[in-house]
């Protein structure tokens, strides 16, 4: 009888599949703001199936070890995405001297 799969490696595989699947904006000549963005939206597609991953740890840790669902919820869930919004994705839309239309 073989064991169901662990609820971090299902995670861990769709993470995997995005990382595969993600085109990855390519800038070709003079960039706009259109590719600043483009190249934003693909940070926060990676972010969001990364932050997938590390709420799949928080939820197997309050199944496992007692962790509170708020703390969960608190610690474990946006984490990636939280701390790119207003750092890296600003950066790359506004930080660079293109100004937004």
């Amino acid at each position: 009888m073989s064991r169901p799969p662990h609820p971090i490696e299902i995670a861990l595989a769709a993470h995997a599949k995005v990382c595969r699947d993600l085109t990855i904006t390519r800038i070709v000549g003079e960039p706009d703001f259109a590719d600043a963005l483009n190249l934003a939206d693909d940070l926060e597609i990676f972010a969001a199936s990364a932050d997938a991953v590390v709420e799949a740890f928080g939820a197997y840790a309050a199944s496992t070890l007692g962790l509170s669902r708020a703390a969960v919820e608190t610690h474990f869930r946006d984490q990636l995405r939280t701390a790119l919004e207003g750092n890296a994705t600003y950066e790359l839309t506004h930080g660079w001297g293109i100004n937004a239309p």
